[in-house]
């Protein structure tokens, strides 16, 4: 597996925050178009975790009679 560096992506606004970007390669980006990721530190090692944004769970389920307890992650 290639090794990836973590970079800054710049702004084109001077006064915008600078934030940070890795390259994904486009057969892993495909699979998880519009999936968000939470993003933990361990140690010195960064772990982004795959899942579903729960805004997005409530919207698709709004005006229904399913509850958010009837699912299991």
């Amino acid at each position: 597996m290639q090794q990836r560096k973590l970079r800054v992506i710049k702004p084109e606004q001077i006064d915008s925050t600078i934030a940070y970007g890795i390259t994904i390669p486009p057969d892993i980006a495909i699979f998880f178009r519009e999936v968000y990721f939470t993003i933990t530190k361990t140690g010195n090692t960064i772990i982004l975790t795959s899942g579903t944004h729960y805004s997005d769970i409530i919207k698709s389920i709004k005006n229904t009679d399913v509850k958010l307890e009837d699912f299991k992650v």
